[in-house]
């Protein structure tokens, strides 16, 4: 099934899943390890993000990206939209699909999603790259971002953290200091960026999330459930 979004041609698989008894969209494509990507708060959705960095992905990935409670074709239903909530919810999905273990990559709001999943269930997570990610940042405490950047040292897994150079929204400075704080971390300025990464400089996320796949551990998969 073919998608044209403002970002380009996005093609994918669509499934609507049912997680925490509330409808889910879903898009998938490609093969090889397990890469979930997870959207930004605010007006996005998935195909918003991350349709300029999908083609180039689908090669290398097996690629999951649903639209958040609350985003897209997805209602909030009984989710908490808190980090907490939607670590809960991620975790019901990966259930749902059949996924044992993945690699999380996640902007802002995703990117918070993404690490409080590695602090919370390490052993789902296989790597995580966070996009400008909500919750290392006192500037976005609070709600839905929360903030827990005193406990990042907690995560085990290898991390990359990319950050655009005119993001006014989660300081560059502050994402190089939550890169610091975790053992297996590295941190990337992405030049000419500012929050939303993969709109803005989509070649560069896109080398960045290949380079982190081609080095990291292979993130198994269960099979999928019959009704998937």
């Amino acid at each position: 099934m073919a998608t044209t979004t403002p970002g380009g041609p996005m093609r994918h698989d669509e499934a609507v899943v049912t997680v925490a008894g509330a409808p889910v969209r879903v898009y998938r494509a490609g093969s090889g390890p397990t890469l979930v990507l997870l959207h930004g708060g605010g007006l996005d959705e998935t195909q918003l993000s991350w349709a300029p960095v999908w083609r180039a992905l689908t090669a290398h990935a097996r690629l999951v990206a649903p639209d958040l409670p609350g985003y897209g074709a997805s209602p909030l239903g009984h989710t908490e939209p808190t980090l907490a909530g939607y670590r809960g919810w991620l975790l019901a999905l990966l259930d749902t699909l059949g996924i044992q273990q993945a690699i999380l990559a996640g902007l802002s709001l995703g990117g918070g999603i993404a690490l409080r999943t590695a602090l919370d269930a390490p052993t789902r997570v296989a790597g995580l790259v966070g996009l400008a990610p909500c919750g290392v940042s006192q500037r976005l405490s609070g709600g839905t971002a929360g903030y827990f950047a005193g406990q990042l040292a907690g995560i085990g897994c290898r991390v990359l953290l990319l950050s655009g150079a005119h993001d006014r929204l989660v300081p560059p400075n502050d994402v190089r200091a939550a890169a610091a704080n975790i053992r297996h971390a590295r941190f990337v300025l992405v030049t000419g960026a500012g929050h939303w990464l993969p709109r803005d400089a989509p070649e560069q996320v896109t080398d960045q999330l290949l380079g982190f796949l081609a080095t990291a551990p292979a993130a198994p998969s269960a099979p999928a459930r019959p009704d998937q």
